[in-house]
């Protein structure tokens, strides 16, 4: 019979196109999984998915005549273009904690984000903070032996808190980094479930003389918040709303552990299983490819 059938070299260069655009998606999706397992000891750590869409379809006429059998061939059918990245997605889920005994380090139990200093020279008030689950801190002195700041080991910046105990959230965020005096060189940095920074002076805990609380943050869509490197973010309010602040246990806030860090939320075993099946699935890419270029050769030499 006789249509407007497209030619069977162009099908088989669509072969090779479909192929190549599923290769490129596994190869992606591993380079995904790649990070999600070498961050996998990163306290904090969330992992990423990488998800695809479908490219579309082309609409080809098919044949209508009456062929050399006496039936008549099928009609008007799509055939697929392939398939693409189409964005990747944080998965927040709570990871477990780790007792470490560091008097710096804390975890935070639930939901909220540690307040991180930011570029305070930005106009954008978004740029002016970073958000992050890795509650490892160091003590850096401000001026004197026993006055301090908690600093974000990995970023080298400084946690931010407040001054005063709030008993709602605020969309207000903490007007400066925390800083605080410890009486006594040797005493030891005492941090509450509720954010309070206190010491152990004679084996006693106590409030420092101007009490400072760790700040947190909540988001109305975690998912609208954007990764940085150190295991920060930066709000994005189009996508999130906005950032929330208060402290630990105000409005369903999570609470704080002292001495303890989030471990990252990657299942190394799980990451495996993806990883086998994202390589497979290039595999038969490849193969896909190789068959294709098969018959385009055994069709030109036909012709």
């Amino acid at each position: 019979g006789t249509g407007d059938w497209s030619s069977d070299v162009c099908s088989s260069d669509l072969s090779l196109w479909v192929a190549k655009t599923g290769m490129e998606a596994q190869d992606f999706r591993v380079q995904t999984i790649a990070n999600n397992m070498a961050n996998a000891a990163s306290s904090g750590f969330k992992k990423d998915i990488a998800h695809f869409k479908s490219l579309g379809y082309n609409t080809v006429q098919g044949r209508t005549s009456m062929n050399e059998g006496g039936d008549y061939d099928i009609g008007t059918i799509k055939v697929g273009r392939g398939v693409a990245i189409s964005d990747t997605s944080t998965d927040f889920t709570q990871g477990s904690l780790t007792i470490t005994n560091s008097d710096t380090d804390v975890a935070i139990s639930g939901k909220g984000f540690f307040v991180i200093e930011g570029d305070t020279a930005s106009a954008k008030p978004e740029e002016q903070r970073f958000f992050s689950r890795n509650g490892h801190f160091e003590l850096r002195h401000t001026g004197t032996d026993k006055t301090y700041n908690l600093v974000h080991t990995a970023s080298q910046k400084k946690l931010m808190g407040l001054a005063t105990q709030p008993t709602a959230s605020t969309t207000t965020p903490p007007p400066s980094a925390l800083e605080f005096t410890l009486s006594n060189d040797g005493n030891k940095l005492i941090i509450g479930s509720n954010g309070e920074i206190m010491e152990e002076a004679n084996g006693a805990v106590v409030s420092l003389a101007s009490p400072r609380w760790i700040s947190i943050a909540t988001f109305g869509a975690n998912s609208g918040i954007q990764k940085n490197s150190f295991n920060l973010y930066t709000d994005n309010p189009a996508s999130t709303g906005g950032a929330r602040y208060a402290i630990p246990l105000v409005e369903n806030l999570g609470s704080l552990t002292h001495k303890s860090l989030e471990a990252s939320n990657v299942t190394t075993i799980d990451e495996m299983v993806n990883m086998i099946e994202a390589q497979r699935g290039y595999e038969m890419g490849a193969k896909v490819m190789e068959k294709a270029d098969e018959m385009m050769s055994t069709l030109i030499q036909r012709t």
